[in-house]
């Protein structure tokens, strides 16, 4: 593990300490992220239809999933983790700090994400809560993307200042983008995030296991993690995940495959997803 120069002398041990509890001291650093943005980024939708428990509506219920689960870490947005953190102080987390609804398509407006907390505040409050990181997704290929690259940038600094890792969501998207003429965005992604200095960056997975290895290889010592994507059979989710992990990604950022299920059911897929990148 390289510590990163933007942390400062007097965070390095925090930094270093930080980063040993999300890869749980793995010599592959790998990472394990419960993703549980969606309330704001697609508000109902994921709560609810066929197969969707009831309990899946309540807000405590990704917080008693990750209380219970071998996670690196429990990744949402600042509100919910003030509102419940101090119920489930067990859980490391990860700070979303920026989110849009989905209401507006990308056909319809290029999207733009914008920070939505003041970084002062979560890091003041990282004191008393266990929050270990933050993240930011940025749409890479939007008009906005300028914006958006620099408040990712500066997030990242901010992070690294306080002894915290910083994880970056880039997914192209926008009306400009042909992603049959662009087959190489997956390796574009990675390399921004390094060119960020992000510790780790969350990608949608690539079309091939070999465009994968190639944004893995962009990315330099920054990890690339996949995304888990739409819900799917738990059995195909892990052979997919052990295909990526054999192709060079070093964990990935699971949400409604996890939460969409009932509790005990979701524990145990958390189970073997870190047996899968541990053992």
């Amino acid at each position: 593990m390289k510590v990163p120069l933007t942390v400062p002398r007097q965070e390095k041990n925090k930094y270093s300490d930080n980063f040993a509890l999300l890869t749980h001291e793995d010599p592959n650093e790998r990472i394990f992220i419960f993703a549980a943005d969606q309330r704001l980024e697609h508000l109902y939708d994921d709560f609810h239809g066929p197969g969707v428990p009831v309990e899946a509506t309540r807000p405590e219920h990704i917080f008693e999933i990750g209380s219970k689960s071998p996670i690196s870490a429990l990744a949402t947005h600042f509100g919910l983790i003030a509102r419940y953190g101090m119920d489930f102080t067990d859980i490391p987390y990860i700070v979303k700090v920026n989110g849009k609804s989905n209401l507006i398509g990308t056909i319809d407006q290029d999207p733009i994400s914008r920070t939505l907390f003041s970084l002062e505040t979560i890091i003041k409050h990282s004191k008393s809560i266990n929050i270990v990181g933050l993240g930011y997704t940025i749409y890479l290929g939007s008009i906005y993307e300028s914006t958006m690259l620099q408040e990712a940038a500066q997030v990242v600094e901010a992070a690294h200042q306080s002894g915290m890792l910083a994880i970056l969501w880039i997914y192209p998207r926008g009306n400009f983008i042909n992603i049959e003429d662009q087959q190489y965005l997956s390796a574009g992604a990675t390399g921004v995030g390094a060119s960020l200095g992000a510790d780790f960056v969350k990608i949608m997975p690539p079309p091939s296991y070999a465009e994968l290895t190639l944004a893995v290889q962009n990315s330099g010592n920054t990890g690339v993690i996949c995304a888990g994507g739409l819900t799917q059979d738990s059995k195909l989710l892990l052979k997919t995940l052990d295909k990526q992990i054999n192709s060079g990604a070093r964990g990935c950022a699971i949400g409604r495959n996890i939460f969409q299920k009932k509790k005990k059911d979701a524990i145990t897929l958390c189970k073997q997803i870190n047996n899968l990148l541990y053992s």
